[in-house]
């Protein structure tokens, strides 16, 4: 009896065994497929002798239209889905997506994204979405032993041309010859394409800023790291916060540096759903707010520590941060995300005339080529003894023009922000005024211009006079701040000053596009500069 019970034992884990054989071993295991044919690696150096393994290096290189194509179509239906989603959120949160009058709003005005800038916006996350999709599912990274790595993954991927596909028109590559040929070139391009013939595009607005390396993202597309360190920590720990003064410069060293930081560089941040509605990763309370993070991709927020000397008192642990908007790679290529330059990428007083002619348009007042400003009457004292002895005087003073309607970035009420070509321009009161002074100067030019040639039409005194004003911004930054901030030996030993005795030929070559870095950089390091406390001074 005892041997026929452990007879059908062994014949029940024979079965068993054999059940998993079928299941669990390849095919080239079980004698149905040439084993020199499988795509596992382990099996060429131990079965086949002399056969190679793939050449996973090429892996990119077989892939076929069909196949990206069919990936395109998936990220498509992707994107959509997520921005269903994203709706159905903000229709059950939208008390929390109200903006009021928090320290949100402030940020609203660095980062607000402009329309015009939406379909590029739209077009890269396409992009970014399909290239994450085709790595991870034909890059042979995890797969299997030998296998090469992420990074080395994503700069295959960008070798691959994204012209060869249904996104050929979301290049920037095809915005070139035609648009720069039918042009009249005699003054600079609103939105800086056009500088240079054969790369027209590079430097126009709205375009991607340059890297100084290849990114390394932890999927290699755009996935940040985890085991970064917190960069709050990192910011208390590595700068003082202790105010010092120099006797020697003003604000006006700090103010032109951000003045020139808005001409450069403007990076928005994403935004959610269909309607571009803003994004929110804290609570009113202070904590992350969970839903948000959980659904909106976008979301990224720095955590406060409990010891933070700032914030603790306040019961603070989570601080806002969106990831920015992507854009197009500027070679029209697959790959890894890029952040995209609202800004034109050249010194050319984009901040005071708009990046589009419909932008331009509406601070024109179309007439002796002047901008538009706003009569004020202020009431003045001559010196500082009159506040006692004598009433005000009233005056008219050009002020800039307001803003209509009311942008979400502004405070509430009507007459409360400040119409200029880059909404920052209401980010601080003096920033405010320096805009207020280039306003009135183009229009003192335009006005004398208009004095000595009669015959000027006013598209020609508008870009006479924005020509001399664009002039005037680079010789004071060359010629003054430059050397102000970096010293004078730098700059001539550099080459970084204005040219009174040499001369430089335009380099055709020269990629003019503003880094990541430097944009990064430029307007925390000017905004560092200022001081707690405004000075009026009577003179």
């Amino acid at each position: 009896m005892l041997s026929f019970i452990i007879g059908r034992m062994n014949s029940s884990i024979s079965i068993q065994l054999f059940i998993c054989l079928l299941i669990f071993l390849p095919s080239y295991c079980r004698g149905y497929d040439d084993p020199c044919k499988s795509q596992d690696p382990r099996v060429f150096s131990k079965l086949c002798g002399k056969v190679s393994a793939p050449n996973y290096e090429d892996w990119y290189k077989n892939l076929t239209i069909g196949v990206i194509e069919e990936e395109i179509r998936k990220n498509i239906d992707r994107i959509q889905y997520n921005r269903f989603t994203e709706d159905y959120i903000v229709s059950q949160i939208s008390d929390h997506l109200q903006i009021g009058s928090s320290p949100f709003r402030g940020q609203l005005i660095d980062s607000t994204l402009s329309e015009d800038a939406n379909l590029e916006y739209r077009n890269a996350e396409l992009l970014v979405s399909v290239s994450r999709s085709i790595m991870s599912s034909y890059c042979p990274t995890y797969q299997y032993t030998g296998a090469i790595p992420v990074q080395q993954c994503a700069e295959d991927l960008s070798k691959m041309e994204v012209s060869k596909t249904s996104l050929r028109d979301m290049c920037s590559e095809y915005f070139k010859e035609r648009q720069c040929i039918e042009r009249d070139l005699k003054y600079r391009s609103l939105d800086g394409s056009c500088n240079n013939f054969i790369y027209s595009y590079l430097g126009k607005a709205t375009t991607a800023y340059k890297r100084l390396l290849f990114p390394d993202y932890v999927d290699g597309i755009q996935e940040v790291s985890e085991r970064l360190p917190n960069a709050r920590k990192v910011s208390v720990g590595l700068v003082c916060d202790e105010e010092s003064f120099d006797n020697k410069k003003t604000m006006a060293m700090a103010i032109w540096g951000i003045f020139i930081g808005h001409d450069l560089s403007r990076t928005a941040v994403s935004t959610m759903g269909n309607n571009n509605t803003f994004v929110r990763c804290c609570g009113d309370n202070g904590l992350i707010h969970y839903t948000m993070n959980k659904y909106v991709k976008s979301c990224n927020p720095i955590t406060i520590p409990n010891d933070d000397a700032f914030y603790e008192p306040k019961l603070q642990s989570c601080m806002d941060y969106v990831r920015s908007v992507p854009a197009m790679r500027s070679d029209c290529t697959f790959g890894h995300i890029d952040q995209m330059n609202l800004a034109t990428h050249y010194l050319d007083g984009s901040m005071i005339y708009g990046t589009t002619e419909e932008q331009t348009l509406s601070l024109r007042t179309m007439k002796g080529g002047q901008l538009k400003v706003v009569d004020v009457v202020v009431n003045l004292y001559v010196s500082p003894e009159d506040l006692y002895t004598k009433y005000p005087v009233p005056k008219t003073e050009k002020h800039l023009h307001y803003m209509e309607p009311e942008s979400v970035a502004c405070q509430h009420g009507n007459g409360t922000c400040f119409k200029a070509g880059d909404v920052r321009a209401n980010a601080h009161p003096q920033l405010a005024a320096l805009y207020t002074l280039w306003i009135r100067q183009h229009n003192r030019i335009a006005e004398e211009l208009k004095s000595y040639y009669e015959l000027l039409t006013d598209e020609e005194l508008f870009q006479e006079a924005r020509k001399i004003v664009v002039a005037y911004i680079q010789h004071i930054t060359y010629s003054e701040w430059l050397p102000a901030l970096l010293g004078v030996d730098y700059t001539t030993n550099t080459e970084l000053d204005m040219m009174h005795h040499r001369h430089s030929s335009y380099i055709k070559e020269a990629d003019p596009r503003v880094g990541n870095s430097f944009a990064t950089a430029i307007l925390p390091f000017a905004y560092s500069m200022l001081s707690d406390n405004i000075m009026f001074v009577c003179i």
